[in-house]
């Protein structure tokens, strides 16, 4: 026992070693101690593997035995093909793991609205992302959690002034380059009382293996809507490891669309924390890995207040010797009285190779609830695509019909041209 102790705490030592000779951005004390409790936790926790219930069906070892290397330059790259043709918007891009101004819009965007790169804040701004920036103890923290709290490089803060609308989406790029490159980012939203945003987040990579680490922390303050698109579309020498941390106050409403297009390894975290009355949460997702990529789906929706809503609704088509995996949980607390929670996870498998593992979980402590949850994992029907080969279909397009009418419900939350885009990324 104690030598596989040595060589998990060799690999772990071996993993993080690049990392730790970093020069990070300083906010103020408060982020600067969470730097250092990460660091420390990283320590005692021990490597992802199968007997962990958070990591039973995905393995890390394609990420933990990599020597990653972090990019200090941003490096001037394409990125025309992650524009959403058509759709007005502010274009803030991150290369690299770090802010790139030539490739950006102008910082000053609009009345009511502030937008700082994390390494560019100082004074108010710097104090203000210090005061916000989180330790991590939801219920589904992890390893790479605290990676992200130990090493985040840049990231952006965006502000919402208390009753303002912000007119166009904020469209974050962020493209990863070259051999081992590896960019670890850290966003704060803040939507004050009675305001309204919505972010669109992309990733694309490029070259060899590539590893993005994104935590994005929401707050969403009384009668706000903060809605957020989340692309992601690499290669297979792609990992991702991305999560949402998001705390509603009443009357608010939180709304985010994941679409995994394309990616080897895709790890999804989001834990929502309903700490109002009245609150909508929305979690949609499509995801399509072909080839032996995995998508992993985690999700974690908290209701402590009574009279809120929460809907997932998550759909997947597995190719290939593709892995999928769902993992969501809501929690309904005893002071969560008229609570209406669903959850909802539907897959395809498309090959007998295909792995779908999916497991939806309730756990109410309210007894004025209505709550349900469910999964279907299955194969095409195939008296449905004969009905359309019948009327002149082909089989290849009588089966990609019924894919995108499958995950059409999805993808109907939306914009249209987000939705255009996406599906020119989706490889049905």
């Amino acid at each position: 026992m104690e030598k596989i102790i040595d060589i998990q705490s060799d690999k772990k030592e071996k993993f993080l070693a690049p990392f730790d000779n970093q020069q990070f951005p300083v906010l103020g004390a408060m982020s600067t101690l969470r730097r250092s409790e990460a660091r420390a936790a990283l320590d005692s926790i021990p490597l992802p593997h199968s007997r962990q219930e958070t990591w039973k069906y995905t393995r890390t070892g394609k990420l933990i035995n990599a020597v990653w290397n972090i990019s200090h330059k941003a490096n001037e790259v394409a990125i025309d093909d992650m524009k959403i043709s058509g759709l007005d918007c502010y274009h803030l891009v991150f290369v690299n793991g770090h802010y790139s101004p030539t490739l950006s819009d102008n910082l000053t965007l609009e009345t009511g609205l502030e937008v700082c790169p994390m390494s560019q804040c100082d004074g108010d701004k710097a104090a203000f992302a210090d005061r916000l920036i989180q330790k991590n103890e939801n219920s589904n923290a992890h390893l790479f959690n605290h990676f992200n709290s130990a090493y985040w490089t840049d990231g952006l803060l965006i502000k919402v002034d208390a009753n303002t609308e912000i007119g166009k989406p904020i469209h974050i790029i962020h493209k990863t380059v070259g051999t081992n490159s590896a960019s670890v980012f850290r966003h704060v939203l803040v939507a004050e009382k009675s305001s309204k945003v919505k972010v669109i987040q992309s990733f694309s990579n490029g070259g060899g293996s590539t590893y993005n680490n994104v935590l994005t922390e929401a707050w969403v303050a009384e009668n706000a809507q903060v809605t957020i698109d989340k692309i992601q579309a690499e290669n297979a020498e792609g990992i991702t490891i991305a999560r949402e941390d998001v705390r509603q106050e009443s009357n608010s409403t939180f709304h985010i669309n994941t679409i995994t297009a394309s990616g080897g390894f895709v790890r999804n975290d989001l834990a929502i924390v309903v700490d109002g009355e009245n609150c909508m949460t929305n979690l949609y997702a499509a995801y399509a890995p072909q080839g032996k990529e995995l998508v992993d789906n985690h999700t974690v929706v908290d209701h402590k207040k009574a009279h809120c809503e929460s809907n997932e609704a998550y759909k997947g088509i597995v190719y290939d010797q593709a892995t999928g995996v769902f993992n969501g949980k809501v929690f309904v607390r005893q002071d969560a009285q008229k609570t209406n929670a669903f959850q909802q996870n539907a897959n395809i498998l498309m090959s007998d190779s295909a792995t779908m593992n999916s497991k939806p979980e309730l756990e109410i402590y309210a007894d004025d609830v209505k709550c349900s949850h469910g999964s279907t994992t299955g194969q095409f029907d195939e008296e449905a695509v004969f009905y359309l080969k019948a009327r002149g279909i082909s089989d290849k397009n009588a089966r990609q019909m019924l894919v995108q009418a499958f995950v059409g419900d999805v993808l109907d939350e939306l914009d249209d041209e987000v939705r255009a885009h996406v599906g020119s990324l989706l490889r049905f």
